[in-house]
């Protein structure tokens, strides 16, 4: 339900749906990234801010560099750029570890820090 209502663009309801299954799946990963990217797309940011990094700093974070990525870009937009920095550097971090090294994120992840250091 969460992914359909996310695919048409409902990203409230996704939301709500997203929220809805981590009662029922507290540590399904996934699940909480899109739910965190819902939040996001509300304009949750706090919200969704602490949702990317629960997803980062759990036991499988490092298979999910995407929200780390996403942390940067909240703590960007929030002006908090050595914090999005650590952020856009981990994310670069994971990915490599991951082999995804090369891709439009990981461009956009290197220009930042580039910008930001």
């Amino acid at each position: 339900r969460g992914v359909a209502a996310y695919g048409a663009r409902r990203f409230q309801d996704a939301a709500e749906a997203f929220g809805q299954a981590l009662v029922l799946f507290p540590e399904a990963t996934e699940l909480r990234l899109n739910y965190a990217q819902a939040l996001a797309r509300i304009r949750r940011v706090d919200d969704a801010l602490v949702e990317f990094e629960r997803i980062a700093n759990g036991p499988d974070g490092e298979d999910f560099p995407q929200a780390m990525y996403e942390a940067g870009n909240i703590c960007l937009v929030r002006r908090e750029r050595a914090t999005a920095l650590v952020w856009y550097e981990r994310f670069l971090a994971a990915a490599e570890k991951k082999g995804e090294a090369s891709g439009p994120l990981v461009e956009r992840a290197r220009a930042m820090v580039a910008e930001l250091k």
